[in-house]
Parts: C-alpha cells; sequence; structure tokens
C-alpha cells in the first residue's frame, strides 16, 4: 500500500479503515513531511510492515522511478493507494501506478461537519502498447537506450541492423513523444531517452512479465 503523506495526517489513519489485507505500507515523504511519516509509522508497524521512502515532492519521474522499484521487487503483491495526502504530483504518481498497473485508489474527503468519507477512484485503462509496440523496432531502440547513451546515429543503427535514414525517422517520432532526447551539436548528435521513456518503458515492462 503506498501512502503519501503530508501534514494532514487523519485521513491517512481513517484510510486503514477500509483496506483488508494488506501485508506492507509504504509511506511516501519529502524532507518537510518525513517527521509526520515516523510517526505514523510508529503507530501503524506493529500491525503492518512498514516503510517510509524519501522522494522529492514535486519531481514525478523520481517518484515514479521509486515506485516502480519497489513493485519491481513484489510483482505478486496487489497495489492499492491512498492519495489524500502529500502533494498533487506525489498523488498523481500513485493514482498512475495504480491504474496502469491494475490496482485501487482511493481518497479521504472531510465533510464539513468534520466527518469523513471513503471515495473510491475510478481507474483508467491506460495502454502503452500503441506507444511501445511489442517486438517493433521502436522498443528495440528504448531497449537499447535503457542500457546506454550512444554517440551517433550510425552506432545505434548498426548494433539494431537497420538503415540509418530509418532510425533517424523513428528517433524523431519517439523525441516527438517526448521518450528519447536528441542532443544535436554541430556534425555530432547523442541520443539518449528521456526520464518519461525511462519510466513508461518500465512501467510495460512490468505489465508484460
Amino acid at each position: 500500500m503506498f501512502i503519501p503523506v503530508g501534514e494532514q495526517v487523519k485521513p491517512i489513519y481513517e484510510g486503514f479503515k477500509y483496506v483488508r489485507g494488506v501485508d506492507k505500507v509504504y509511506l511516501l515523504a519529502s524532507d518537510k513531511t518525513e517527521k509526520y511519516a515516523q510517526n505514523i509509522k510508529n503507530r501503524i508497524e506493529y500491525i503492518y510492515k512498514t516503510e517510509i521512502v524519501q522522494i522529492h515532492p514535486e519531481k514525478l519521474d523520481d517518484i515514479m522511478e521509486k515506485l516502480i522499484d519497489i513493485i519491481a521487487k513484489n510483482k505478486d503483491e496487489d497495489i492499492i493507494s491512498n492519495i489524500t495526502g502529500g502533494t498533487k504530483v506525489m498523488s498523481h504518481a500513485c493514482y498512475i501506478l495504480c491504474s496502469y498497473l491494475g490496482g485501487d485508489a482511493f481518497y479521504i474527503f472531510k465533510r464539513d461537519d468534520g466527518s469523513m468519507e471513503y471515495v473510491e477512484m475510478p481507474m483508467l485503462k491506460i495502454k502503452l502498447n500503441s506507444i511501445i509496440e511489442e517486438r517493433s523496432t521502436r522498443k528495440r531502440i528504448l531497449e537499447k537506450l535503457i542500457e546506454r547513451d550512444y554517440d551517433s546515429l550510425t552506432s545505434l543503427a548498426k548494433e539494431l541492423r537497420i538503415r540509418e535514414s530509418t532510425l533517424s525517422d523513428l528517433l524523431d517520432s519517439l523525441e516527438g513523444q517526448g521518450l528519447v532526447i536528441l542532443e544535436r551539436r554541430g556534425r555530432t548528435l547523442k541520443i539518449k531517452i528521456s526520464k518519461t521513456g525511462r519510466i513508461i518503458f518500465r512501467l510495460k515492462e512490468l505489465r508484460d512479465e
């Protein structure tokens, strides 16, 4: 269970009333909210295995990478998230992961009278197959770029065993989607995967396993 932690902790405790079968809780905390996360951990760790995950509250790629690392190590576990607390970026990261990987997300709504209400979030069906087709050259390009950057079109085309003109067109398309970065300096070209490309590729790999 992933829980973004902000300064308001009551909705976090309230959320535990609505979950069953949770084995481990990951509290996502920034430098500012780590003390709140530690207090929560102290109160719940006799019931749940609890870990505090230090994140940057406004960097989606940082949060996503850390969550993907956790999920990759716990592939057989169901995913659920109480997205009430933390920053909007933290909540969005958890929601995206739950939507794509078939998890559940909810938040706790505070009524005017102070009472709390459980609200289950509708899960969007996010499909990445249209972006990274299975067994496609586009996927092979990203596989290579996950491993390392390339300093020329020629070297990457040679490894992929395709024409440079074909590779150039595919890279332009991937760059347009924000999946790769092409750094042109005079006659040189550096090719690398973007943070977005790395996250999308890793998400698809998790889903396909």
